[in-house]
């Protein structure tokens, strides 16, 4: 399995100059008044897994389900009947839940019939 990675920029001084680095002074610099170029910062976070977006829940499964019947059979398992599912506002059905795989980062909606009044 590959691993994903994302990456994100840490916030620096303001780069006014559009130098691609931020600019700070130096101390023993500062009684020059000299400016020194600081280059950015990369946090590089690698994920392992799948992640998913369930009913606006953002979750991590490191060992994926093969397909969306396998995420429902792990989010409802007592549960078969009366059960509506959108991936990525499309909806999916029932039929298709054992040959729907699922991606990276797949929003899903599910929503399940109760009784009332």
């Amino acid at each position: 399995m590959s691993a994903n990675l994302q990456a994100e920029i840490l916030p620096l001084e303001p780069d006014p100059d559009h130098t691609g680095v931020g600019k700070s002074r130096c101390l023993h610099c500062a009684y020059t008044g000299t400016t020194v170029a600081i280059p950015k910062v990369f946090y590089l976070k690698i994920l392992k897994g799948m992640e998913l977006t369930i009913n606006h829940q953002l979750r991590l499964f490191e060992q994926p389900p093969s397909s969306l019947e396998g995420l429902m059979l792990l989010e409802f398992p007592e549960k078969s009947k009366g059960i509506a599912v959108a991936i990525n506002n499309q909806v999916i059905p029932k039929t298709a839940w054992a040959t729907t795989k699922l991606q990276h980062q797949d929003s899903i909606l599910i929503i399940a019939a109760t009784q009332g009044g």
